[in-house]
């Protein structure tokens, strides 16, 4: 489960290099997570992270960094589920 997590994680910033015309698309997005966290501290890390990655999805419109998205966020779920 967790290659699959790394496998989705690196094809989720590999959409976000290209669409931000990066080279350095892990850097970036973390400094996009730290920011959206110092402006909005009441929200978990893993909220800044959605809000960030939900905010290049709605101001590029791209279905496919979506799609990554939400087999990511899925495939958490299960492997917390699959933790109980």
């Amino acid at each position: 489960m967790a290659t699959s997590n790394q496998s989705l994680l690196l094809k989720i910033e590999q959409r976000v290099s290209t669409l931000l015309k990066t080279k350095t698309p892990k850097e970036d997005l973390q400094d996009m997570y730290r920011l959206q966290k110092e402006h909005t501290p009441h929200l978990t890390q893993e909220e800044a992270e959605d809000y960030v990655i939900l905010g290049l999805i709605e101001t590029h419109k791209d279905h496919e960094l979506d799609h990554l998205w939400y087999q990511y966020k899925n495939a958490l779920e299960e492997g917390v589920t699959e933790a109980a």
